[in-house]
């Protein structure tokens, strides 16, 4: 019984986090500096470790891949009821380039 509940706890996080993604996703997409620094995305996956490390529940680190490059976007976001909303996002590039994401 422990195990199940266990379970269904660890898949109601995993499909709210592929939701947040799915949406962190949809905003990076088309972002300028985003297609200029990695290119057409590829993947962009929660990274559990750093993320969980974080003092801030409110900030998310993900990998991501696209046609150019890789690395991985720092994303400060909130929920809001038609979805997840970027504040503020930092980009760090696998050769070590940071760019901090402008949200206009």
């Amino acid at each position: 019984m422990i195990l199940v509940c266990c379970g269904a706890g660890v898949w109601v996080i995993q499909f709210g986090m592929n939701v947040i993604s799915a949406d962190i996703e949809n905003q990076l997409r088309d972002h300028p500096q985003i297609k200029e620094h990695v290119g057409e995305i590829q993947t962009l996956e929660v990274d559990w470790g750093k993320s969980l490390a974080e003092d801030d529940y409110d900030i998310w680190t993900y990998d991501i891949e696209g046609s150019k490059a890789r690395g991985e976007v720092i994303v400060e976001s909130k929920s809001e009821d038609d979805g997840e909303v970027i504040e503020a996002a930092t980009l760090r590039l696998s050769t070590g380039k940071t760019i901090e994401l402008s949200f206009d």
